[in-house]
């Protein structure tokens, strides 16, 4: 999600080496959004069963399509690609700010290709985020997955450092 507020981001990230030489981490150009907006789906798993699908997907198509138009302003979006330029997954991580002030980068949205998933290009683009959140100044580095029920995310994150900060809780009346 690039809704956030703007401050003193640089443009001049340079992407990552990654250890597996198969997957390249590039950022986001013209030409990426269908490949992008056809893993918006892939943000859904584990979505409460309240909830109205095509709501949460609207507002998933919604917050890539703002990510398009902030991306180098307000947010990075990065792809991941094989050794032959096809496009693997991408994420986005952003200027945010925690309730107490404290400035801080998010990773808004992260999907991957179902063929390559469990491959290693996931933690190749949380590497890429987090590489550019250091170059911003950032000491931290937060997402939420989304839902609850999406223990594959929650556990990928887990092995990837992160920690959980809040849970939020839900009653249907």
């Amino acid at each position: 999600m690039c809704a956030y507020e703007e401050e003193n981001m640089r443009s001049n990230f340079s992407v990552p080496d990654n250890a597996d030489s198969a997957i390249r981490v590039r950022p986001y150009r013209s030409g990426d959004e269908a490949f992008v907006l056809s893993l918006a789906p892939r943000l859904l798993t584990g979505m409460p069963p309240w909830r109205s699908a095509e709501k949460w997907l609207g507002a998933v198509q919604y917050w890539m399509k703002q990510d398009f138009k902030n991306h180098g302003k307000r947010c990075m979006l990065f792809i991941a690609e094989n050794e032959h330029g096809e496009r693997l997954g991408f994420a986005n991580v952003a200027y945010a700010k925690h309730f107490t002030g404290e400035p801080y980068a998010y990773l808004g949205e992260l999907a991957v290709s179902e063929e390559v998933e469990g491959h290693g290009v996931g933690k190749a683009l949380v590497h890429a985020c987090e590489q550019w959140a250091r170059e911003q100044g950032y000491s931290s580095l937060v997402l939420d997955t989304g839902t609850t029920d999406n223990e594959r995310a929650r556990n990928f994150y887990k092995r990837l450092g992160f920690v959980p900060e809040s849970i939020k809780l839900t009653k249907l009346l």
